[in-house]
């Protein structure tokens, strides 16, 4: 019988177990970009034995000039359209 633990594939990869931590609204991003509080509260999740198989992660830009702004997207929609 299959567990919440056993490993599952998803095509050429392999989670450690079944469990997914949905993406949550940890305000761990001010600004909207990536920083050493996000990579500390993911890193300690993703523990192969004890967190979670797969994570999805709460929205981040890689970039400042990624993040989009009110006045941008009052001048042209997201997707450039």
């Amino acid at each position: 019988m299959t567990t919440l633990f056993d490993p599952l594939a998803l095509g050429p990869i392999t989670l450690a177990n079944r469990a997914v931590m949905a993406p949550l609204t940890r305000n761990r991003a001010p600004g909207a970009l990536a920083n050493a509080a996000m990579v500390t509260y993911y890193t300690q999740r993703a523990d192969p034995h004890k967190g979670a198989g797969l994570i999805i992660t709460e929205a981040t830009a890689i970039r400042a000039r990624a993040i989009p702004t009110t006045r941008r997207w009052a001048t042209r929609p997201p997707g450039g359209a």
